[in-house]
């Protein structure tokens, strides 16, 4: 590399990081100001999981959302049954996929709050995931928040679970408060 390149890669490097660190003094930061923030919410709603399924191989993780989200991972054997809130088929899980049942007026929730299409093809099962994991939003949480209030008192939600050919039920248990957030100094 001749003297004269040398000379301008690095002129051309102090002329970046000299902009790089005006850019990120404070008193560049200042004079921007903070984004303008309208419409803050009162309050959150915070999920939680109270009661597991007692069932090998079922991992649930809740997903923080203005309405929270659940996301079942199943590593079991056999196949874990989901039903909706009406009792009939919603979702099972394998290993290595979930499906969801056409018919379900919880998967047709799920999916369109997930704005995904259901499709027109009615009365069977759909693969959903090519693995044991699926998230959703429910429909049996999104109704306990519609009931939390501003008391702070838990409302409890519950979501049936079944293995294939076992008798034992089970059932995934949570609840969900409304917290209020603390008071930003009148902004």
């Amino acid at each position: 590399m001749t003297a004269k390149k040398s000379s301008d890669r690095l002129l051309a490097t102090i002329g970046c990081l000299v902009t790089t660190l005006g850019l990120l003094s404070p008193g560049a930061v200042v004079a921007h100001g903070g984004p303008d923030i309208s419409e803050l919410p009162q309050g959150v709603v915070k999920a939680s999981l109270t009661d597991p399924a007692d069932i090998r191989g079922l991992h649930l993780t809740i997903l923080d959302a203005p309405v929270p989200a659940l996301l079942l991972r199943y590593e079991g054997s056999g196949t874990l049954h989901v039903p909706g809130s009406d009792g009939g088929p919603f979702l099972r899980f394998q290993r290595d996929r979930v499906e969801a049942h056409t018919d379900s007026p919880n998967w047709h929730a799920a999916a369109t709050a997930a704005g995904k299409p259901t499709g027109t093809d009615r009365g069977h099962w759909q693969t959903v995931s090519g693995s044991g994991s699926f998230g959703w939003v429910d429909s049996r949480v999104a109704e306990a928040v519609r009931h939390a209030g501003a008391d702070g008192k838990p409302v409890t939600w519950r979501i049936p679970v079944a293995l294939e050919n076992s008798s034992t039920a089970s059932s995934l248990t949570g609840s969900v408060t409304w917290q209020p957030l603390p008071n930003s100094g009148g902004q």
